[in-house]
């Protein structure tokens, strides 16, 4: 089970910049 939270704490910290990015693709545009 630790093994599958710290899987998961470590998308999302990969995810979080690229959902920030996104937002700021779709001000831009």
């Amino acid at each position: 089970m630790d093994n599958l939270f710290s899987f998961k704490f470590l998308n999302a910290q990969q995810v979080v910049p690229i959902v920030i990015n996104y937002s700021k693709l779709l001000k831009l545009s």
